[in-house]
């Protein structure tokens, strides 16, 4: 069980190294066989232009209560809050939360 958890992704990174390999913020190894995470947080203030498709990924046995993504700069952005869901955190949008949210089956 986690109850609380910040994650500011790597600032200095380049989509290539960081984004494309599919990174995240926070990760639940996909044996896992019971997850349960409250209050975590993950955070992109890129230098570079990078995307990165989840801030949090999970197998569908994990359960996450007040997940969130944050963008704080001018570039680059997270697509989702976990495994899909939520919406996208960028510089038009600065936050998304997941107020309650399982991952996906």
């Amino acid at each position: 069980q986690t109850y609380f958890y910040q994650s500011e992704l790597p600032y200095g990174v380049f989509d290539t190294e960081f984004g494309k390999p599919g990174y995240v913020g926070y990760l639940v190894s996909p044996s896992v066989k019971t997850h349960k995470a409250m209050a975590i947080g993950v955070y992109s203030n890129f230098y570079n232009d990078v995307t990165v498709e989840n801030g949090i990924s999970a197998p569908t046995t994990a359960t996450f209560t007040n997940a969130l993504t944050v963008h704080l700069d001018e570039i680059g952005e997270i697509k989702h809050v976990i495994n899909g869901q939520g919406g996208a955190s960028t510089v038009a949008n600065q936050g998304h939360f997941v107020v309650v949210c399982s991952p996906s089956r």
